[in-house]
């Protein structure tokens, strides 16, 4: 069961109400407000194995798996803080997600590991195929190594599985034009 589908699962019960609450709260305050919100950096951040599990007794208040990859996300896409957002995805704990797996993609190849990268986000389509986000990722990969074909490709299987109009298939699109890419060409 994926990050997300626990996520939707729980919403249907009170227990998501205030932190959904909070969250819809949170995505309205400017960014500045935003820091009063944060929480101190994770004790147990760098460790591994055994030290990370001790740690990890030892500090229970610890972030569930869909705060942690929310936070990376924000890490990456708004603060360009790529390291920092792997070191928080490092501490999901359930690694077969393919909404984690494609994050990690995004920072592995805005660090510069595009191969890297691609590996990440196929790895998240294997696990959900109809995971546009990780193909529009993708997509983006392959734009930066100047592999159109491929990007378009995968544009028009975002078009075949969430349509034209979706977010996903918006955001590859303008980045194909961007690359020099006419519709006329796919």
């Amino acid at each position: 069961m994926t990050v997300t589908s626990r996520i939707r699962r729980r919403a249907a019960g009170w227990a998501i109400a205030p932190a959904l609450g909070l969250a819809i709260v949170l995505a309205l305050l400017p960014r500045p407000a935003l820091a009063v919100f944060t929480s101190p950096p994770d004790p147990c951040a760098g460790l591994t194995g055994k030290k990370l599990k001790k740690c990890r007794e030892q500090n229970p208040k610890r972030l569930d798996d869909a705060a942690l990859i929310y936070r990376a996300y924000v890490l990456a896409r708004e603060e360009h803080d790529y390291q920092a957002a792997l070191d928080l995805l490092a501490l999901v704990e359930h690694r077969d997600d393919a909404e984690l797996l494609t994050y990690v993609g995004y920072a592995t190849r805005k660090l510069g590991r595009v191969e890297e990268g691609l590996g990440y986000y196929r790895a998240a389509l294997a696990l959900d195929p109809d995971y546009v986000e990780a193909r529009a990722y993708m997509g983006e990969a392959l734009i930066e190594e100047g592999r159109l074909d491929g990007a378009t490709a995968e544009l028009a299987e975002i078009a075949r599985r969430a349509g034209t109009t979706s977010e996903a298939y918006l955001a590859l699109s303008t980045e194909l034009r961007r690359a020099g890419w006419t519709a006329q060409r796919s």
